[in-house]
């Protein structure tokens, strides 16, 4: 930071008549600084603020917190972007009527040319039955043709039951990569349906 605003003062309103201690703010804020969090109490008058002097550090410093929240707020609009474009898949097993955990998932692409796929991630469901992003985080989704593929009779064997698929596979279209592709499969021994969720 240059020097000449390092050491250059700046004016900062404060309130000459103390704050009412018995709500004390809730973090830590210079004594005399008002804040909007007391809002509820008696404004001040005009001729009840006045000015001081204050260095720059010093006001970046009382304004860390705010930057800490501000960081916070970013980082969770990007989760929520992330959670909002992307595949997801939901897997319930019909018999139990309960979330089917531990079920293999397989997601793939095909080529622009139609005449091949590749695998993009293989992930298994958390224990309510979810994926919630198949896409990896440095992999953008493309319109096209997807297809996942649920790996069904391995869950069955690992249950101590018979199935009548081994796999089932779901292949669908991206026209819009901007939107969220959520896929639930209810599944069961010997039948299966799905549908576009979201």
């Amino acid at each position: 930071m240059p020097e000449e605003l390092t050491n250059r003062k700046f004016l900062v309103p404060f309130r000459k008549t103390p704050w009412n201690e018995a709500t004390p703010p809730n973090w830590t804020i210079p004594e005399g600084m008002m804040s909007r969090h007391r809002c509820n109490e008696q404004r001040p008058r005009i001729d009840d603020v006045g000015f001081s002097k204050a260095t720059l550090e010093d006001i970046m410093t009382w304004f860390k917190p705010l930057a800490w929240i501000a960081t916070c707020a970013l980082a969770a609009t990007s989760a929520h972007a992330a959670a909002t474009h992307g595949i997801s898949v939901h897997v319930l097993d019909q018999v139990r009527g309960q979330p089917a955990d531990a079920v293999g998932v397989t997601l793939e692409e095909q080529s622009s040319t139609g005449d091949h796929w590749t695998t993009i991630a293989r992930k298994t469901t958390d224990d309510h039955g979810r994926v919630a992003s198949l896409l990896p985080d440095d992999k953008p989704l493309h319109k096209g043709a997807y297809r996942v593929t649920f790996a069904t009779g391995d869950w069955f064997t690992a249950h101590a039951q018979s199935t009548f698929f081994p796999s089932v596979t779901v292949t669908f279209r991206i026209e819009n990569s901007d939107q969220a592709y959520h896929i639930p499969l209810l599944l069961s021994p010997y039948g299966y349906s799905t549908y576009r969720g979201n």
